[in-house]
Order: C-alpha cells, then structure tokens, then sequence
C-alpha cells in the first residue's frame, strides 16, 4: 500500500512570495508466511510408481498399486521420484479398462477444483477424484491442500490424503 500526501502553503507579503511544498510518502509491504501446517509432521510419498506418465492404453509394464490397505489418513507431500503434486486436471489418457494409463494403478487421483493452493491462502478443502474406465471423476475423496515453502524459498505443496475406497486406487504425482 501506497499513501502519498502533498500539503503546499502560500505566504504573500507586500513584495514577497514565498511557496513550501512537502511531500510524504508511505509503503506499506506485506510479507507472506508459511501456514502453520508447512511446519507441521507430514508424510513422504516418494515411490516411483506414483509418477505420471501417460500411456494410451495402459504401460507395456504394469504392476498395480494401491493407496487402500496400508494407507492412513494424514498430510503428505510428494517428491522425486514421485512427482511433486497432484494433477489438478483429469488425466489425459484413461482408455476401456486398461490399467496404468497415468501411472502404476487403475484409477489415479486428480484435484476436482482444478488448482492449485496459492502460497500464503493457507490450507484449502478439496474434492480428489479418481479417474477410471471412462469416467473422469469415479468417486471422489475430501482432502485438503497448503502451498508451501522450503528453508531455499522453494514452493512444495501438502496434501491432507485419506486412504482410497479400494485397490487398485492410488494417488499419483505430476514431475518436474
């Protein structure tokens, strides 16, 4: 913020003319901060099969994972070789019944909202939809998302996960 105030005062005598102008200007910087919750204990998510790789028609080697059994509710944040967020549109390739077409599960995970949290906007609630079999959002999942920042400034994000409805459901990553 930008305030600027400008005060001139004119003194006339019998031959005298004297004119003083001030000017006073103020900046105000606002200065963004982690949420709360970029400081908090989180999970994770590293596995390689997490990351997206589209393959029309399912990759050539599949081995199907799941985020079900074995999975607990809690913030997670993605990174190499996983991918480091979620795709915030739905996949580009999800064929019939083939599996792996995004990465190494049936249905993969994309946020519904189509964005992504904006550092300093703190934690947002989000839908997760599963794409599968035709359907670009399946079933959906609650979740919650943060931008966050690293000691470097670098952005990551965290996601509040909960286990999928079953398997073959999984949570895969965009890469860099």
């Amino acid at each position: 913020t930008t305030t600027t105030t400008t005060t001139t005062t004119t003194t006339t005598t019998s031959t005298t003319t004297t004119t003083t102008s001030t000017t006073t200007t103020s900046t105000t910087t606002t200065t963004l901060f982690n949420d709360g919750q970029c400081s908090q204990g989180y999970n994770i998510l590293n596995d390689t099969w997490r990351k997206v790789h589209y393959n029309p028609g399912g990759a050539s080697s599949c081995s199907v994972n799941c985020d079900s059994s074995g999975f607990s509710a809690g913030w997670y944040r993605f990174m190499e070789p996983a991918g480091f967020k979620l795709p915030i549109n739905q996949p580009s390739f999800f064929v019939g019944s083939n599996i792996c077409d995004v990465c190494q599960t049936h249905a993969s995970a994309w946020v519904k909202e189509e964005r992504d949290p904006t550092y300093g906007e703190g934690v947002i609630n989000i839908n997760i939809c599963f794409a599968w079999n035709f359907f670009a959002c399946w079933y959906t999942e609650p979740g919650k998302a943060v931008a966050c920042k690293d000691n470097s400034g670098s952005l990551f994000y965290l996601y509040f996960l909960n286990p999928t409805a079953g398997c073959y459901h999984g949570y895969c990553a965009l890469g860099s």
